[in-house]
């Protein structure tokens, strides 16, 4: 395709395969893209969110979560692996059993593409080349990150790729971020919104059968931060997502003593007294036995080791 690769000059170096007759491979992924649910939908700002949604405020890992005001009958903490931060999940109670969770799970982020171009064998690691090395910085500036790559493609959607010729290096760019975009975003997407915090996230809105789901993203480097809250779509906590980042938020005034205790077991993390007073509260709460026990391990992963005599 002398087009591209005349492009840069003299020095360009040679097309990686996926660049190799542009027009016609965006024209098919254009139309791919086109039938997976979701990928229209793009970055929006966060509607105003209503105040009035009944919530209590769980400060945790720098963020306050907008946790629904709800009967609870299960609060799990684990690690996965053994020495990463503590994830949670909470189980409650607004009509059914169960109808209201909500998960923080720290998730990997170590991804660095400095060849985004770089061929995959059968086994092992991508080989990066030199050439897909300069054409990543050429396109993209520089590195970039999967985290970057999401949020290029929540930028755009399929029908902005016009395929022509001269606009191959803005929409080689777009095409990836919407290839990472549709292998990434919930089924049933309904919406997305940016995060107004550095460094930079994505809240989504799905979709599963009569939930909502309100999905939180926080990337950083090495470890990220993924908060998820489903809720009865047709109850008032249904736009509950609304209120991530909200300040100063009116909370229901009856809160549990558990919450509290919970935050300062996180905090503490390492400190035996804190899960087994927080286990004690879960305990009192009526909460399941299988959710007490999980704290009361939590504490015994906590202690010390013993010495022998």
């Amino acid at each position: 395709m002398a087009g591209l690769a005349q492009s840069g000059g003299n020095d360009t170096p040679p097309l990686p395969d996926f660049l190799n007759d542009w027009p016609v491979r965006c024209q098919q992924l254009k139309q791919e893209l086109a039938q997976v649910p979701g990928m229209d939908v793009r970055f929006t700002p966060m509607p105003e969110p209503d105040p009035m949604i009944s919530t209590w405020s769980l400060d945790l890992f720098g963020l306050s979560i907008p946790l629904p005001a709800v009967e609870y009958q299960a609060v799990f903490v684990y690690r996965n692996p053994a020495d990463s931060p503590p994830n949670i999940i909470l189980l409650g109670q607004h009509r059914s059993s169960n109808d209201v969770q909500v998960t923080i799970n720290h998730l990997p982020m170590d991804d660095r593409y400095e060849d985004l171009f770089a061929a995959a064998p059968v086994s092992g690691s991508p080989v990066a080349s030199e050439a897909g090395r300069e054409w990543t910085t050429r396109l993209f500036g520089g590195p970039v990150t999967h985290a970057g790559l999401v949020l290029l493609g929540f930028q755009h959607d399929p029908a902005e790729l016009t395929c022509e010729l001269e606009r191959w290096e803005t929409e080689i760019p777009i095409s990836i971020g919407l290839i990472v975009k549709s292998v990434g975003s919930p089924a049933a997407l309904r919406a997305v919104h940016p995060t107004p915090a550095e460094p930079p996230g994505w809240i989504t809105r799905s979709q599963a059968g009569e939930a909502t789901r309100w999905d939180l993203t926080v990337p950083s480097p090495g470890q990220g931060l993924m908060v998820s809250i489903s809720v009865p779509t047709d109850s008032p906590l249904g736009e509950i997502g609304h209120l991530y980042f909200l300040q100063g938020a009116p909370q229901h005034p009856e809160r549990p003593a558990w919450i509290d205790l919970l935050v300062g077991a996180i905090a503490a993390d390492r400190d035996a007294s804190r899960w087994n007073d927080l286990a004690d509260a879960l305990h009192t709460e009526g909460m399941s036995s299988a959710s007490v026990e999980r704290t009361r391990s939590m504490a015994t992963e906590a202690a010390p080791p013993q010495t022998a005599p």
